[in-house]
């Protein structure tokens, strides 16, 4: 069942009908289905869908699980030839905000953690990295540490913190499942006759086909997003192919 943050689901069905190319696959990230639920299961009448292994291993439904894993289409020649595909989606994903975060961000607050420094030079060092700072999610992050900082005892800074270094590593390390979306999504657009539209409220996923798009001309490769409205962004790219 969607949020009030995400459009409902006959709404993003309007949204993959509307993006350019032709004949779509669709690739669905587990952000989607956990966003959707079982309603996700009426996008495939539409598309052909594919749901990666990994994808499928992060749905805790167990009747749920199942219930994707017999309606998806499956990739057989991508277990074979995804290698190569994987490695460059591996590449774009660590070019993504929340990647060079967590790459940047992580080392320092686990350091702190493991008490191998104290919070005021904890501290010290992320007003340096603020200054320096170009990062949506890193300079969010920063802050919120630097304010417990200013309101909190000890104790409670600490426990923000193990809370912020919980959620780097939840959520901002490339998983798995982000690279075999993007990898699937790109074999799929260069061997068959259709474009690849990855389903995903990820930024992971959305930053990592931005930066494919700037690299490979005539990529083939779109993402759709649920959002009701995402900071002026249109829910697809390249960002000139929906308007709504």
């Amino acid at each position: 069942m969607s949020g009030n943050n995400y459009v409902a689901i006959g709404q993003y069905r309007d949204r993959i009908g509307m993006i350019p190319g032709g004949r779509r696959n669709l690739v669905l990230d587990t952000s989607i289905l956990r966003t959707y639920g079982a309603d996700t299961l009426s996008l495939f009448s539409d598309n052909p869908v594919y749901i990666p292994d990994s994808v499928l291993e992060e749905v805790r439904d167990d009747a749920l699980r199942e219930r994707f894993h017999l309606s998806r289409v499956h990739a057989g020649a991508f277990e074979y030839d995804g290698i190569v595909y994987r490695e460059d989606a591996m590449r774009f994903l660590e070019q993504s905000d929340k990647a060079l975060t967590y790459e940047s961000l992580a080392p320092f607050l686990r350091e702190f953690v493991g008490r191998g420094i104290n919070s005021e030079v904890l501290c010290k060092g992320l007003r340096r990295m603020k200054g320096d700072n170009h990062l949506f999610e890193e300079g969010r992050l920063v802050a919120c540490v630097l304010e417990s900082y200013q309101r909190q005892t000890e104790p409670g800074f600490r426990g923000r913190v193990e809370d912020i270094l919980t959620y780097l590593e939840r959520r901002c390390a490339v998983s798995e499942a982000d690279k075999d979306v993007l990898a699937l999504a790109m074999f799929l657009a260069e061997t068959t006759d259709r474009v690849s539209i990855v389903g995903e409220c990820d930024s992971h996923l959305r930053d990592g086909i931005e930066m494919l798009w700037k690299e490979k001309e005539g990529c083939r490769v779109f993402y759709a997003e649920p959002y009701i409205r995402y900071n002026g962004r249109a829910p697809a790219y390249p960002r000139n192919s929906f308007h709504r």
